[in-house]
């Protein structure tokens, strides 16, 4: 009887957690998507910097639209909202946090969960 109890408890709790995140996940929807939104032209900007300059500058800009359409297709900017934050939610709940932008792995690796891995050696 008690287990029963126990078990309930537990499904109740994941169930509250993944309503929270899907909550988060629409109230800081307009940050997030700012952010993205930025690093997108950042990222654009700096290869834009590394081409090469025999391009005209219509080549310039075609270019740049077509980085910036691929950029947003790849972070579902071009999604309706609502998808957009059911991806994101997904994504936290599956625990893929992404790339870092400002943090490294002393190997240089950007990835979340290898920088988390990386310290945890050394906390533990």
């Amino acid at each position: 009887m008690y287990w029963k109890y126990c078990i309930r408890r537990i499904i109740y709790g994941f169930a509250i957690f993944v309503v929270l995140i899907f909550i988060f996940s629409a109230l800081f929807n307009t940050t997030m998507e700012s952010t993205l939104r930025s690093q997108i032209e950042e990222e654009i900007r700096g290869e834009t910097l590394k081409l090469d300059t025999r391009m005209t500058p219509e080549e310039l800009i075609r270019y740049i639209a077509e980085r910036r359409e691929f950029k947003q297709h790849l972070y579902h900017l071009d999604k309706p909202i609502w998808s957009r934050i059911v991806w994101r939610a997904i994504n936290v709940l599956s625990l893929d946090f992404g790339k870092a932008t400002i943090m490294r792995s002393s190997s240089g690796e950007a990835d979340v969960w290898t920088i988390i891995a990386f310290y945890y050696r050394y906390i533990y």
